[in-house]
């Protein structure tokens, strides 16, 4: 057997092993329940997970870690998803954001002096690069670095929503590197243990999910930083950012994937009992074919990961475009899976302790992080019709050329270069090329289920889903004009909101941080 070869089936074995360690923690050591309802993971889960190696995934045993293979670690953290979408996370932001980005990109003295404690989980990494003024557009930061005449960089500036931050002892930031004279050299990567001078935790952030881990800002004054504290080359943080923001990506399909999986176990063993008017729930026409579709769906997403978690095990890196399709497909296919079996669960389904309606609250999210759904299918969208002979050869890889020759037409036309759209107005443009971003997402995923799929009769029921999917979208004519005039709709709001009337509490307590773009409006007044 070849070293690789070996490698492959150590993979595989420790895999199973992991699993097995995840799912038996799961029934003696945790009630994910309380660490909601607290708002924190109790310290002796990251004790144990970092000595069981499962805060260095990837990492060799030497270290302390797992060694998995990249895949394999993606098949783990589903698991520990699967438990709890707050403790996958955590695991994830560490494992595969701040971590990776350190260890992937800082220097040899570094990677050394962080690498073991961070597969033992002796010292926990955050990842800070969202600011009030960039999101999904990272390159809006406005946090500075300057560096000094002896080569030293000063940092200035805040991150908020940075997951780990209040527990983490370093951080990886991106700020504006400047150099002394003032001459902006680009966004930079910095390694910054969180207990230097000038460093401060900020608030933390009231989510709606993902209550037990914590995100909060992180403020930077006068914060000092040698030169081998830098990630990457200076100017080239947006790339280091990326090299870790793309498979994150994918990760929101696996914490899709376990939100849909924990559900339908929960809801399969419900309509088993459940009793209606009609006779045994499992025997209505209409719930059958629900849970039918949606047991569909789940395994669909199922057979993309499993067909990516292969390629990635393998030694291939998948393309930025299965990275997109991963982000737009799989956390709307799990939104609709997790809120249809809310529906069948009825009144159960609304009830904290019953676990779905807390994964509805934690994968809401999952539409919004790495890149809001919007915002990647119209930067999909404007890709594909740009370069259609780069999606070509994609979906040739996946034998899939006749979904192509379906979506050809579309393509040439949302072109902004082409001849017929000169006429057309910009948002004209921009509504064509978000249709064709939805279009090419779904005709991606389409052709990888049905690639990795078998004969078999369960993988055949999740092709045809996304077969019915993608033609429906293929039948969609694209809406170019307004849906109305931009002035009624504004005109409507200002009533609405004086429906509401001016009630912003004012009464001491917590601090709420209140968002001044939701709630800094003048004084309403009746319209």
């Amino acid at each position: 057997m070849d070293m690789n070869a070996c490698k492959i089936e150590y993979s595989r074995s420790a895999t199973v092993d992991c699993i097995e360690w995840v799912r038996n923690y799961a029934r003696t050591r945790l009630n994910t329940l309380l660490a909601d309802e607290r708002g924190c993971l109790p310290p002796n889960v990251f004790l144990d997970f970092g000595r069981r190696g499962l805060l260095g995934l990837t990492a060799s045993r030497e270290l302390g870690g797992c060694e998995l293979l990249p895949g394999d670690a993606l098949r783990v953290l589903r698991q520990i998803s699967i438990v709890d979408l707050s403790l996958g996370n955590a695991i994830a932001m560490h494992n595969f954001l701040g971590g990776f980005v350190i260890l992937e990109h800082a220097s040899p003295e570094l990677r050394r002096e962080y690498a073991r404690d961070f597969a033992m989980g002796r010292q926990i990494a955050a990842f800070a690069l969202t600011e009030e003024c960039a999101g999904s557009d990272p390159r809006r930061i406005e946090m500075s670095a300057t560096q000094q005449a002896d080569g030293t960089w000063v940092l200035n500036g805040r991150k908020i929503w940075s997951g780990l931050a209040a527990w983490a002892s370093v951080a990886a930031v991106f700020a504006v590197a400047k150099s002394f004279d003032g001459t902006e050299l680009g966004i930079t990567g910095y390694v910054v243990p969180l207990d230097l001078l000038g460093v401060r935790h900020g608030s933390e952030a009231m989510t709606m999910g993902l209550r037990s881990v914590v995100q909060s800002e992180l403020v930077f004054d006068s914060v000092g930083v040698s030169p081998e504290h830098v990630l990457g080359p200076v100017g080239q943080g947006l790339m280091v950012a990326q090299s870790a923001m793309m498979p994150s990506r994918f990760a929101m399909a696996v914490f899709a994937n376990a939100a849909m999986l924990r559900s339908i176990s929960i809801l399969r063993r419900y309509v088993g009992q459940r009793r209606i008017g009609s006779g045994p729930m499992s025997e209505n026409p209409h719930i059958a074919d629900v849970f039918a579709q949606e047991t569909a769906r789940t395994h669909a997403l199922n057979l993309f990961l499993e067909a990516n978690f292969q390629r990635l095990n393998e030694g291939a890196t998948p393309s930025d475009l299965m990275y997109l399709v991963a982000k737009i497909v799989g956390p709307e296919q799990g939104w609709n899976t997790v809120d249809r079996v809310i529906q069948l669960l009825g009144g159960r389904g609304y009830m904290e302790p019953n676990a779905v309606a807390r994964i509805a609250r934690d994968a809401r999210v999952l539409r919004i992080f790495e890149g809001p759904t919007e915002a990647m299918t119209s930067y999909l969208g404007s890709f594909a019709s740009l370069k259609s002979h780069s999606i070509e050869e994609t979906f040739a890889k996946l034998d899939a050329t006749d979904l192509f020759e379906l979506i050809r037409q579309r393509l040439t036309e949302g072109n902004p270069r082409n001849l017929g759209n000169q006429h057309r107005h910009r948002t004209e443009i921009q509504r064509l090329q978000y249709g064709l971003g939805t279009l090419t997402a779904f005709a991606l995923y389409f052709a990888c289920v049905r690639q990795f799929a078998s004969d078999d009769d369960s993988d055949q029921i999740a092709v045809r889903l996304c077969e019915e999917t993608f033609f429906q979208l293929l039948d969609t004519p694209i809406q170019f004009e307004a849906w109305c005039p931009r002035e009624t709709s504004d005109r409507l709001g200002k009533r609405l909101e004086a429906q509401v009337g001016a009630i912003e509490e004012s009464k001491g307590g917590p601090s709420r941080d209140v968002d001044p773009m939701l709630h800094g409006f003048p004084e309403v007044t009746n319209v």
